[in-house]
């Protein structure tokens, strides 16, 4: 099968559905079918993540634009309706899959102008979406050309069904788990800290604020703690807080290694959670917030701990009992491990193909 994979976000962007769509290239292409990733070029300054371009094909340029309380991406409209008729002639897709494909630019392009059988998946969770509730009635056409819907969770499924009425498959995110079981402890950090990592834009929704007011409160108590920020646009440091740049995806498993406890307490807006399923894969505990989304993926108790949003006090006090228990991170990083499995980029695949062959048996 030519599968032509659709998104408007690709490196050198980095984040979960750039991962998403890599790693389901890379297994559908092992599986043996022809794939190609379509996607924007990108008005950044962003390192250059190593992946062979040699079925990236890249669609004029996408400018950032706010919403969902994060940064989106647009490509800009000159030629665009015309390149995309240019790639989809030459190309000639059996299945084209787009993700976040009601995004305004080089999805809905596509969307219009693609002749062959059509999926979208969405990634995006929340409590509304402004987007949508001003677009509903332009873009109801576009969602109902889709003949197949995926979310990646329960979250962003309620999350779109707010706004258009049709069938959507749940299929979750992937993880690798051989790469993220494989990582290896960084030297600079093997002191015998103890180390926290948090891994994500700065977006005030990413909850980084709560942890430094959690951080400076266990500073008091314990000393030999020190908190790891991956996802800041520059590297510094101040105090036993490390903020180490953005990291490329091919050496993120080696922080997940080194810490021996992960926290996301993101405030809302979150349909799945990637960042949990990868520390998790490489038995990291983790305390996050309970919030759709993440709840689908950890069990209080179990894997980690979720505490209320926007509560530093309860986030402190799961670190603090990660903290001062080793046994507790030993047994709840060997659940995590067990639980990635469940999300392993092999069972995501055969679920994904599967669907694909009922949209293409469909009439």
């Amino acid at each position: 099968m030519k599968i032509g994979l659709v998104t408007p976000y690709f490196y050198p962007l980095l984040g979960g559905v750039q991962e998403h769509v890599a790693n389901l290239y890379l297994n559908l292409r092992a599986r043996g079918h022809e794939v190609k990733i379509i996607t924007s070029s990108f008005l950044t300054r962003d390192t250059p993540v190593e992946f062979d371009e040699t079925d990236v094909i890249r669609i004029g340029l996408s400018v950032p634009y706010p919403i969902n309380g994060s940064i989106g991406w647009c490509t800009l409209p000159w030629r665009l309706k015309a390149k995309v008729r240019e790639v989809l002639s030459r190309e000639k897709f059996d299945l084209l899959h787009l993700n976040e494909s009601l995004i305004p630019g080089l999805p809905l392009t596509i969307l219009k102008e693609a002749k062959c059988k059509l999926i979208g998946t969405f990634h995006a969770g929340g409590v509304r979406s402004s987007a949508y509730w001003l677009g509903r009635f332009f873009l109801k056409e576009y969602f109902e050309k889709l003949d197949g819907r995926i979310a990646v969770s329960q979250a962003a499924k309620d999350f779109v069904g707010r706004y258009f009425r049709g069938e959507i498959e749940i299929i979750p995110n992937g993880v690798d788990l051989e790469k993220f079981k494989t990582g290896k402890t960084l030297k600079s950090y093997d002191d015998g800290q103890i180390n926290i990592l948090f891994v994500g834009r700065l977006d005030r929704r990413k909850g980084l604020p709560n942890l430094l007011k959690a951080f400076r409160v266990i500073k008091k108590r314990f000393k030999g703690v020190r908190l790891i920020v991956v996802g800041s646009d520059r590297k510094w440091i101040k105090e036993d807080i490390h903020f180490a740049g953005k990291v490329p995806p091919k050496y993120l498993q080696d922080y997940y290694h080194t810490a021996h406890i992960f926290c996301s307490p993101a405030t809302g807006r979150e349909s799945f959670g990637i960042i949990l399923i990868e520390a998790m894969a490489a038995g990291t505990p983790i305390v996050a917030s309970n919030i759709p989304g993440y709840n689908e993926v950890v069990t209080s108790g179990r894997e980690g701990f979720l505490i209320p949003p926007k509560d530093p006090l309860s986030l402190t006090q799961a670190l603090v009992t990660l903290i001062s228990n080793p046994d507790l991170r030993r047994e709840m990083g060997s659940a995590g491990r067990r639980r990635a499995e469940e999300f392993s980029w092999s069972v995501v695949t055969d679920s994904i193909l599967a669907y694909y062959q009922r949209v293409m048996d469909a009439f």
